[in-house]
């Protein structure tokens, strides 16, 4: 059985609003959320989709859920105070849930509710890789210098491209093994991971990639809003445009 868990607990500070949070805001005919959940709620490989949101926007969730008529969809869970609290809410859930169901160790795509371009190929390509491979991340080359920070505002080392990837998502793991890394964080007092890509990696795992396209962003800022939007345009022409 193959599982998303959506994750949508945010409320986007970095986005300089105080409205809706970034997740529901409208991209073209339907909200950002809404773009992100149909593409795993389509996928012949994904079997059910958890989303974690946050608890003041969950019956609004749940609103558009029936607007839309998404499938698939096993639960709704509150957010954390964190995004690896989040994370760690939507696994005990399905931790309880297979145990109660008997299901077997399910293989998990971990989401971001606001990387909605993420591609039907790309999802199936994860979890084919996973289960040969015992996990799957996705990841972007880096196009761009990346340096170290070093101490007064300078520099201490600067990084070959080459040798870099912008890790995004999925992110695809066996349940037991992440929701592992995850009770570990917490029994460390460890709550500061960047994601599950991190923490299985701090804690010994070893990580297959596979690489995805350039469109698969995370809307976190107002450019990369802006950004979506003429995504989403260039979707609506490109017939047009022959691309």
């Amino acid at each position: 059985m193959n599982i998303a868990v959506i994750f949508a607990g945010g409320i986007g500070s970095r986005m300089r609003r105080t409205g809706m949070p970034k997740q529901f805001l409208m991209l073209g005919d339907k909200p950002v959320l809404i773009r992100t959940i149909e593409v795993f709620s389509k996928n012949k490989d994904v079997d059910g989709i958890v989303v974690v949101c946050h608890k003041d926007y969950i019956n609004y969730l749940g609103d558009l859920i029936k607007q839309f008529s998404i499938q698939k969809i096993i639960g709704v869970v509150n957010g954390g105070r964190t995004g690896q609290e989040s994370i760690y809410n939507g696994l005990s859930f399905l931790v309880e849930k297979t145990k109660n169901e008997n299901i077997e160790n399910p293989l998990v795509l971990l989401h971001d509710g606001v990387r909605p371009f993420i591609r039907d190929e790309l999802v199936s390509r994860c979890v084919r890789e996973a289960k040969r491979f015992g996990n799957c991340v996705v990841a972007a080359p880096a196009i761009e210098t990346i340096g170290e920070i070093g101490s007064e505002q300078t520099i201490k080392g600067v990084f070959k491209r080459e040798s870099c990837l912008l890790i995004k998502a999925p992110q695809t793991f066996f349940l037991e093994d992440i929701y592992k890394c995850h009770v570990k964080a917490i029994q460390e007092g460890k709550d500061n991971f960047v994601d599950s890509a991190h923490m299985v990696v701090e804690y010994g795992g070893k990580l297959h990639f596979t690489l995805c396209e350039a469109s698969n962003i995370k809307i976190t800022t107002p450019i990369d809003f802006f950004t979506a939007k003429a995504i989403v345009k260039n979707e609506e022409y490109k017939d047009v445009y022959g691309i």
